[in-house]
C-alpha cells in the first residue's frame, strides 16, 4: 500500500500515468487555479489533451489566458 499522503502532486500524477492503463485527457476550466494542474501535467505528458467546455459564457480575459498559457506551456 502507497502512503499517498506522502507523495507530492507530481508524485501521484507520475504514478496514475504510469499505472493506470488507458489513454489520457485533462479537462480544464484554465481558471487560475487550473494553471497548476495544467503545468504539472504538461511537465510530465505534454502529449495529453486538454479538453476546455466553453459554455459561450466565459470573460474575453479567459480566452486571452488560455492563449497565454498555452503559449507558455507549448
Amino acid at each position: 500500500m502507497r502512503s499517498w499522503e506522502k507523495l507530492s502532486a507530481e508524485e501521484r500524477v507520475a504514478w496514475a500515468l504510469e499505472n493506470l492503463p488507458g489513454e489520457y485527457a485533462l479537462s480544464s476550466s484554465f481558471g487560475i487555479q487550473a494553471a497548476v494542474s495544467l503545468h504539472l501535467v504538461n511537465q510530465l505528458r505534454p502529449d495529453i489533451p486538454v479538453i476546455l467546455t466553453d459554455t459561450g459564457y466565459l470573460f474575453p480575459e479567459t480566452y486571452q489566458f488560455i492563449d497565454e498559457l498555452t503559449d507558455k506551456l507549448s
